[in-house]
């Protein structure tokens, strides 16, 4: 399934409340409506200075890692996904039951399983086992295409080990050629430039979808400089550049405009939030969802009802003022890419 072009085409929708139309009517016939964000285990064997596990006082606190036991409770909520991400805050690769949590995900069926990492512990041998297993394609982060800028923003991970990887992705994606290849890139005033050097560094590998997404605060990290400098000429200069580049290379773009960067610290309209609260399924080592979620004892479709998101959900369609910009926007500050 070409997931990234069925997001493209969501995303193209202006109006928020035609988004949770679609969204009420996919729930009423049963479709797979959401996405899930598995972080197996607590934990990083980096520490990216833009990150929120570089702050002390907001890296999360150590919670053991996911059983097989609480895997299997997770099985009726994949088969409400649309799309299963693994690795969301944490480093996945840690998880020594990655390819077992891989195979529960196809078992239930969910069109797209996909990995984030960092890609500083993988191999050729655990790439092809996690591929066996049914992963549909990675996502790595990257926050810079030279040895310098990558090895200081992202702390304790070696460069080389990165290109090494490169090349056992350009072997991946021979011997499995479905395999997708997403590289997230986090743009900062220290990294910016370095933006068009990333078809050389990737050179041998396809990148299927390329995602540039300006710093933001997420707490009092190691690298703190959250404003972009000369943000429209970096547009024109680098980021609209890239975009062509993409098309040649039959890349999916997902890349900021001036007014993304703009609207960062915007507020949020009751529509968006409201997407997000009933389609964002985060899953840690031993919660799901919601607080008080468990999936071992109530259906992901029970728990809305009960606590009434479905009610707002409805209510939301047909109240134009639900489209207003109203709420303060989550840390995690999501961006509607054109």
């Amino acid at each position: 399934m070409e997931f990234y072009r069925l997001f493209k085409k969501i995303i193209g929708i202006k109006s928020p409340r035609i988004k949770l139309l679609m969204l009420a009517a996919g729930k009423l016939a049963g479709s797979r409506f959401i996405g899930i964000y598995v972080d197996p285990v607590m934990a990083c064997n980096i520490r990216c200075r833009m990150c929120y596990f570089s702050d002390p006082a907001n890296r999360p606190k150590p919670v053991g890692t996911m059983t097989r036991e609480y895997m299997e409770t997770l099985r009726p909520v994949m088969k409400k996904a649309l799309k299963m991400q693994i690795g969301c805050g944490a480093e996945p690769t840690l998880y020594k039951n990655l390819a077992a949590l891989i195979a529960a995900g196809k078992e239930a069926r969910v069109p797209f399983i996909e990995m984030t990492t960092n890609g500083q512990l993988l191999t050729l041998e655990n790439m092809r086992e996690y591929c066996r297993a049914g992963l549909d394609g990675i996502t790595l982060s990257l926050h810079g295409t030279t040895r310098d800028t990558y090895e200081y923003l992202m702390q304790g991970a070696d460069f080389q080990k990165f290109r090494n990887l490169l090349r056992t992705l350009s072997s991946i994606q021979k011997e499995f050629p479905r395999f997708k290849v997403r590289v997230n890139y986090t743009l900062n005033n220290l990294n910016k430039h370095e933006l068009p050097g990333i078809w050389d560094l990737f050179e041998g590998v396809h990148i299927d979808t390329l995602q540039v997404r300006p710093i933001q605060k997420l707490g009092d990290t190691a690298y703190n400089d959250f404003l972009i400098e000369d943000y429209r000429t970096l547009i024109t200069d680098i980021i609209e550049p890239l975009g062509q580049e993409c098309r040649r290379q039959s890349t999916i773009a997902l890349l900021p405009s001036a007014e993304n960067i703009e609207r960062l610290n915007r507020k949020t309209t009751l529509a968006n939030a409201l997407i997000e609260d009933i389609t964002y399924c985060y899953v840690g080592p031993r919660s799901c969802y919601k607080e008080d979620f468990d999936p071992a004892r109530e259906s992901l479709s029970a728990f809305q009802r009960r606590t009434g998101l479905t009610r707002r959900l409805w209510k939301a369609i047909f109240t134009p003022a639900s489209e207003a910009e109203t709420l303060d926007i989550n840390k995690t500050k999501k961006l509607n890419y054109s």
